[in-house]
This record gives C-alpha cells, structure tokens and sequence, in this order.
C-alpha cells in the first residue's frame, strides 16, 4: 500500500517529529504520513501532540546508542558494499 512512515527521512529532516513516532505511543496516524488516503499535516500535527517518555531515561539513552551503533555499521557495511547500501537506500527513502 504504500503508506509505512518514512523513518529515516523523519530522523535527517523532522527529528522532533521521528522522536513522537519512534518513543511516543504507536497508533495508525503514523500511517496517514504517504500512500493513499494521506492527510500529511494533520497526522504531523496529531503526532506533535503525542506524549512521550523524558529523555533523561535509560530506555531512551540505550535505544539512541543502539541506533547509532547500527546506522554506523550499516553505513561501514555499505561503504563496502557500494551497490548493497544503493539499494537500501533507496528503498529506505522511498
């Protein structure tokens, strides 16, 4: 369909609005954000308002760490890999 919300475009380009998805509470706004149907502004606005936890939490501080160490190796992987890391961005941003 088209329409899962676009992570890593959000992490680059709207980082307040990765961080509601990624540690705010899940729900199918995140999926009005493309595909058919979109209603982009409203689901950004509605997913501003989402409470989410204090980033002075263990949780929060481990899962940015692991993504960090992961987003490096995928980066080192795809520096070897020319055509791998191609594919997968593109895939990734589409």
């Amino acid at each position: 369909m088209g329409c899962k919300p676009p992570l890593w475009k959000y992490f680059f380009l709207h980082p307040r609005l990765w961080f509601h998805m990624v540690y705010g509470a899940t729900q199918a706004t995140q999926f009005r954000l493309r595909g058919l149907g979109q209603k982009k502004a409203l689901a950004q606005e509605l997913i501003a308002k989402l409470p989410v936890i204090s980033f002075n939490n263990h949780v929060i501080k481990d899962g940015l760490r692991g993504r960090i160490i992961y987003g490096f190796k995928a980066l080192i992987k795809g520096l070897m890999n020319p055509i791998y890391f191609a594919r997968n961005l593109l895939e990734t941003w589409h």
